[in-house]
């Protein structure tokens, strides 16, 4: 994972150059949180995502990944880890490139409920649909980095923040 993100970084340059249209690509990754991360049940869990802007257009596409890691606790007696894979749209309410963006937007996905003891609860083994809503705001530092932050109500996390590329 790190040998993919520093290879993101060195040729982010090369990349973004090639991108003459409007379509743009946007790489990120950072942590999350939820109510069980702020109790302390949960390590600080971590998402990447990679979303695609249309073509001239204001609308992005997407897929999302976040992993997190449940401590021995309140809801089960054993550490459990749960996987999620999701696609993700939403909408920029003003021009993307600008300085500062805002959207709103919406990801429906699967998490995957692992133990590594091997005895999850029934409701926390085997996959779960997940549906999400999220307002976010995007903070252009350049034309090829920028800060994402979304605000979010469903799964797999409340907020997110992240750091990311743009080709």
């Amino acid at each position: 994972m790190k040998k993919i993100i520093i290879y993101l970084f060195l040729f982010s340059g090369v990349l973004h150059a090639q991108n003459t249209n409007k379509a743009a690509l946007y790489v990120s990754a950072g942590c999350s949180t939820g109510l069980l991360a702020q109790l302390g049940y949960v390590s600080v869990p971590w998402t990447i995502q990679a979303d695609q802007r249309l073509k001239n257009s204001k609308l992005v596409l997407g897929l999302g990944y976040s992993n997190t890691q449940f401590k021995n606790g309140l809801l089960y007696s054993g550490p459990v880890t749960r996987h999620n894979v999701r696609a993700r749209v939403y909408y920029y309410f003003n021009e993307p490139d600008k300085t500062f963006s805002s959207f709103l937007g919406g990801a429906v996905g699967a998490s995957s409920w692992k133990s590594d003891l091997g005895y999850a609860q029934a409701y926390a083994s085997g996959n779960i649909v997940t549906a999400q809503l999220f307002f976010g705001t995007k903070v252009n530092f350049s034309d090829d980095f920028f800060w994402l932050t979304e605000i979010a109500i469903g799964g797999p996390y409340m907020f997110q923040t992240s750091f990311g590329i743009k080709f």
